[in-house]
């Protein structure tokens, strides 16, 4: 793994959390200590979209272990927990609530579901957990306590929820625009392909009229039809692009001064806007006597390897 890929830390920072609660256990105790020190590292390894699949499985290991240790706790007895544990009690409490909405947000939607619901109901468990250190707690009040605590999990849940939907509608918004201006390009490829085709036909046809009388005549247009056809070439680049390439020999004009930038209108730079903006390169320029328009467009593939 790169350190430049920037997905080490989330990793490292996990496996601290999880040897700082290991560490601190011999004088804390391992209830309070080790399901924060999991909780702690499921929170880093889902607040940010995953690296790997397994990170968000990491949410179920740290609610399994939440719940286990407000299992056990009954059996350890409130003396065999130090006072102080309740302080890790609510960190944990608060990891559990970012692991949830991390969940909700960056994981599957299967896994998110089912991840974040255990998460909430590790939240109530150590609830329940921390209000068993307390001495003379009614029913109610735990009842009560557990109510208010959830109400923080469901809306880490919400937010994450609502992160998520707004993420679908910017991927959707950009997949339009990108629908949108492959149309406009195809456009602008078509006007400038459809002259070339237009010759082509002309050429063909005058060739049938003078080929019986004028033999000579006959095989110059029909050069021209083949040099016309090589103006335009598209085909593939190593599989991640697709290259359109129109090629004019001017007809005489002079190559430094091309009709697009001639008049007012804005053919060229409008057709090197829209290629940039699919992620492709453009270049036009003079070619020998003529002009050439390369235009390079990334296809799915490319693009999901940038």
């Amino acid at each position: 793994m790169r350190a430049e890929d920037g997905r080490w830390w989330p990793i490292a920072a996990a496996g601290g959390a999880v040897l700082a609660g290991l560490a601190a256990a011999p004088a804390f105790g391992l209830i309070a200590t080790v399901p924060t020190a999991v909780a702690v590292a499921a929170a880093v390894l889902n607040v940010r979209p995953a690296s790997h699949s397994w990170w968000a499985w990491s949410g179920g290991l740290a609610a399994a272990v939440s719940i286990a240790a407000s299992a056990a706790y009954p059996r350890a007895g409130s003396a065999d927990v130090p006072a102080s544990g309740g302080v890790f009690g609510y960190v944990e409490m608060l990891a559990l609530m970012v692991m949830v909405g991390g969940l909700a947000r960056w994981a599957p939607l299967r896994q998110a579901i089912g991840l974040a619901a255990a998460g909430g109901a590790a939240v109530v468990a150590l609830v329940l957990r921390l209000i068993m250190a307390m001495a003379d707690v009614s029913a109610v009040a735990a009842g009560i306590a557990c109510a208010i605590f959830s109400v923080g999990t469901v809306t880490a849940a919400a937010l994450g929820t609502y992160l998520r939907l707004l993420d679908l509608r910017r991927l959707r918004a950009v997949a339009g625009a990108r629908r949108a201006q492959r149309a406009a390009l195809a456009q602008d490829l078509h006007d400038f392909v459809a002259h070339d085709v237009s010759v082509i036909v002309a050429q063909a046809q005058a060739g049938q009229l003078v080929a019986l009388p004028d033999p000579e005549r006959a095989a110059d247009l029909f050069a021209r039809i083949e040099q016309a056809g090589q103006r335009v070439e598209v085909r593939r680049t190593s599989g991640t692009a697709l290259e359109v390439v129109v090629t004019n020999d001017r007809g005489g004009e002079t190559a430094s001064a091309p009709r697009a930038f001639r008049r007012s209108g804005l053919g060229l730079p409008g057709l090197a806007e829209r290629v940039q903006a699919l992620g492709g390169d453009f270049t036009a320029g003079p070619h020998g006597d003529g002009w050439r328009v390369v235009a390079v467009l990334p296809t799915e593939t490319g693009r999901q390897q940038r």
